[in-house]
Order: structure tokens, then sequence, then C-alpha cells
């Protein structure tokens, strides 16, 4: 055997004590051992060192198997006790072996020895394993569960049938019930979840993990449905796993965002603000242009919402109207107000601005991508439109709303080398170009706005 033993033997013969480990050696045992034969090198020996086994005489002079027995207790209660003696009765053998003794073997009879050895110490350190793995496991459940209760998100976990087993302080605060009364309990007794904007029912995230066996995460459209009312939450649930793979269950970890919405609401509506401040920065230069990106905003605005593209392209489109001519800045003024007809070095000149405005904000970091709507406001679907003579398929929406928007805004607005046009003017233009310069579906929008006085820069309140 490549395994060592350590045995403490208790014997106050020398010889017997070279019997027993000449035995122990035959079976092929590599053995440390140490010899005592009384109660104080016995104790001494336990205190500095463990050991493996400890195989004692019945009856000596100085000291007996019953108080070694009692001693070895009071030190380690896994370690294997075997009596090896000349003699002992029966009745003392069955006693010593409730009180604790592993077995007895008399000295006429070694060669039964080394079995019960191997026996009993391995068994003792299977013991001594399963025991320590419990302790780490408890250790480490204690660790996993003061950890769940101290982080800042909400968890629960649930069984393969998605029956409650485990929910921390912060889920039992945004459910508005404790553990105990819904341990056990159906994971949809206690978490729903709706849409914010439609008010439909999401299905239930851990049973959706446990069916489907994969990660999933909320897409930042979630209500939750609690006793304290309806609190926008992000969440994501993964299933729970044993060794062989098998779904042991799920567990969800979800977070108030009231907080950030509220922030996200007040950094959104302070961007707003300073756009349209920086749009009237721009358009003061100019007093016949003042107001045209913000109508024009407006415009792509209705018909964002026309199209139901949903709250955040409806937000790029008014943050782009109101920056698409940012790149004027860079025109002198006497040029952006000349009433007069220009010439055509002047209009080339005019014609950069939206590679300029592109230029100012390439590299701010907004929300959404305003840098096409900049740069490509004036392109057209036929490829005859500046500044890179783009054809449709390179065209997106966004772009397409907001050329329609720039130039109906500005046909129907007096300007000084011209009149504002009227609203068939405007609508010929529309109609003529529909599917060749501008497109189509947002041509039919903006005329039916126009026809039905939802858009009517013809009206003088318009303007106020």
């Amino acid at each position: 055997m490549d395994n060592i033993y350590k045995i403490l033997i208790v014997d106050d013969s020398i010889d017997d004590v070279e019997l027993i480990l000449l035995e122990l050696r035959r079976a092929g045992i590599n053995v440390l051992w140490k010899h005592i034969d009384n109660e104080a090198d016995m104790r001494a020996l336990l205190a500095k060192d463990t050991w493996d086994i400890v195989l004692s005489d019945h009856s000596m002079p100085r000291f007996s198997s019953s108080e070694a027995l009692t001693l070895l207790k009071e030190y380690n209660c896994y370690t294997p006790f075997v009596i090896v003696s000349g003699k002992i009765g029966e009745e003392y053998a069955v006693e010593a072996m409730k009180s604790g003794c592993y077995d007895y073997v008399m000295k006429d009879k070694l060669t039964k020895l080394p079995p019960v050895v191997i026996k009993a110490v391995e068994e003792s350190r299977s013991r001594v394993a399963r025991k320590v793995a419990e302790t780490q496991l408890r250790e480490s459940e204690h660790w996993m569960l003061t950890t769940l209760k101290s982080i800042g998100d909400a968890v629960i976990t649930a069984d393969r049938s998605g029956r409650v087993k485990f929910m921390n302080p912060v889920a039992e605060i945004l459910i508005g019930c404790n553990l105990a009364e819904t341990v056990g309990k159906p994971i949809d007794s206690i978490f729903n979840v709706i849409r914010e904007k439609t008010g439909s029912k999401i299905e239930n995230p851990i049973i959706k993990v446990i069916v489907e066996g994969s990660t999933i995460k909320s897409i930042g459209d979630s209500l939750l449905l609690s006793k304290n009312g309806t609190i926008p939450i992000d969440y994501n649930s993964s299933p729970i796993r044993n060794d062989e793979g098998a779904v042991l269950g799920a567990v969800l970890v979800f977070r108030d965002i009231t907080d950030r919405r509220n922030a996200e609401i007040a950094i959104k509506g302070s961007l707003f603000e300073l756009t349209e401040s920086i749009s009237r920065t721009i358009e003061f230069r100019d007093p016949y242009t003042a107001g045209h990106q913000k109508r024009a905003a407006m415009l792509a605005r209705q018909v964002g919402e026309k199209l139901r593209l949903g709250e955040d392209k409806i937000n790029e489109l008014y943050i782009g109207g109101l920056l698409h001519d940012i790149g004027k800045i860079s025109i002198p003024l006497d040029i952006l107000s000349k009433p007069t007809k220009l010439t055509n070095l002047e209009f080339e000149f005019i014609k950069e601005h939206p590679k300029t405005g592109y230029e100012i904000i390439k590299d701010a970091k907004l929300p959404w991508n305003i840098r096409d709507i900049v740069l490509h406001h004036h392109e057209k679907l036929d490829g005859s439109g500046y500044p890179s003579g783009l054809t449709s398929e390179k065209i997106g929406l966004e772009v397409r709303i907001i050329a329609v928007c720039d130039v109906v805004e500005a046909m129907s607005t007096f300007r000084p080398y011209r009149p504002a046009r009227s609203k068939d003017d405007v609508l010929k233009e529309l109609l003529g170009g529909k599917g060749i310069k501008y497109d189509s579906t947002v041509v039919d929008i903006v005329a039916e706005l126009i026809n039905s006085n939802n858009f009517n820069p013809w009206d003088n309140r318009y303007h106020s």
C-alpha cells in the first residue's frame, strides 16, 4: 500500500508492539507509529498530533483500554479505537463496543488485525471527508445566503415546478410580502409583470426559463404588479442545473429602476432644452429662418407618431429636426440672408452646410443617430440630392422624413428672396416628387396633415 497510517499504540509490552507492527507490515501497511503506556503520555500525543487509529491493550499496570477510550473521546470522536489484548472477557468487549470501540482483536490471532485496521481507517477517513464536505457546504450556503440577503438587487429562486424556494429582503420589499408567506407557493402567485405601454401580461420569466432552459432578460418595458403598486423593473432569469445539466429550477434577479427612470427623464428633458437652445442660437443669426428647425422638428414628430415608430425614434426625429441645419453656422450672414437669387458659387457654399454640421456633431455622444440626419437631409431618392448623391436604398427612414419636412417647412414660410409658397404649391411639389425624390409614405402622411390643417403654416397663429 502506498498509503501511510499514523498509529498510536497503547501497550506496556514492547514485544507485543513489535509483533503488532510486524503483522501490519506483512499486510503491506506503511506505518508511522508512537508507543505509550500511560495517560499523561497519551494526552500529550493527542494534543500534539492527529492519528488514524489507536490500538490499545486492555489491561496495563498504569492504564486501561476504557481509560484510553475515554481520553480519546475528549480529543477526537472520529479516530477509531481497537482493543488488541491477550485476554478480554466477552462481556467487557460488548460494553466497549457500545462505548465507541470499533472492534477488538486477540493477540494470539494478530493475522486478523490488518483487515480490521484497514477497514477502520478507511471508514474513519470517509466519515471525516463527509464531515468536512458537509461543513464546507454549510459554510458555502451561509456565505451564499448572507450574500443574497445583502445585495441590492431582489432575488427569487424557484424549483422545477415553479414554486418559490427563496426570496431575499429586497425582493420581499418590492413584492410586498415575506418569505414565510411565499415559500412553496407558485411563482405566478407573487411575481407578475406587464408591458408598461400596452398593459399586456409578460410571460413569467422563471416559468419561461424552466421550460426553455435558457437565460432571458427584460427589454426595458416592464412593470412589476406589487402590493405596493406598479414598479418599473429590469430583470434577468437563469436556469439552475445539476452536474448532469438537468434543470432543477431557476433564479430571478430584478431591480427597481424608478430612480434611474426619473434620472433618464430629467437628463432627456435637459438634452431637449439644450438642443432647442442651440437651435435658436443658430437661427438668431438669420431672423428670416428663425424657428425653421423647430417647426421642421415638430412636423417630423407628427410623421413619426403617424408611423407609430415608438418614443425613441420619435425623439430621434425631433432632435434631428432641431439640429439638421446646424452646419449653417459657418455660412456668412450676407449669403444666408441675401435678398436676391444666389450665384452658383454661393449656392455651392450653401451646399457645404450638411458636411459642416456633420463635423460639428460627429463626436457628440448622443443617444440617437443624429449624424446621418444632419449629413443627409438634402439627399433625394433619385440621387439628385447633396452632398453625397445617395439613392433610395442608402437613405434611412429618419433621413427621408426630415428631408420631406425640411422642404415643406422651408417652402411654406417667407424667405428674403421669395414669398412663402402656397398650400397648393407645396402639395404640387410633394406629389410631383412622390416616389421619385421623396418617400411615398412620408409624402402621403404630410399631405394628409396639410389637408386636415394639422400642419398649417399659412395660418398666422402657426408662427406666433
